[in-house]
């Protein structure tokens, strides 16, 4: 007894298409991640105050702490941003949230590095994934044609 394929399957080509596969699935969830930081900062934005801080004091790790007026309360607050370019004594612009002033996030650019980072990895993952997938495909073979005759 003999046992006949239609067709023959690479298994290299399956664990290729998987491995690529899995490259499109992490690209796209690392991209839902940064649009989903980046929805919610600008939504936290919208709700909070700008206003201006002056840095007071820089952790061994350059995060700092900023005093701000509220409501007329001078709050001093560690903020969850770092950057080697804060100094002591600097103002910088930060947003807080009018009915907890103690809550507060940086306004500028740098609330939505996360975002940027995740955004970036996720177009990475995608590009690799999707181009190497495409090229994986098998391409069509033309219809051939059968001249009539006459």
């Amino acid at each position: 007894m003999q046992i006949r394929f239609s067709r023959s399957v690479d298994p290299a080509s399956k664990l290729g298409k998987g491995i690529l596969t899995i490259f499109l699935v992490v690209g796209i969830v690392f991209l839902a991640v940064a649009v989903i930081f980046a929805v919610t900062k600008i939504n936290k934005l919208n709700r909070y105050v700008a206003t201006e801080a002056e840095i007071k004091h820089l952790d061994w790790d350059n995060f700092p702490t900023v005093a701000y007026e509220a409501n007329g309360t001078i709050y001093t607050k560690r903020l969850n941003t770092a950057s080697s370019n804060y100094r002591i004594g600097e103002r910088i612009r930060i947003a807080y949230d009018p009915e907890a002033p103690d809550q507060v996030t940086t306004a500028g650019f740098t609330g939505y590095l996360l975002s940027v980072i995740f955004g970036l990895i996720g177009i990475v993952f995608i590009l690799i994934g999707g181009i190497c997938l495409a090229k994986l495909r098998p391409k069509k073979k033309p219809k051939e044609t059968v001249p009539w005759e006459t």
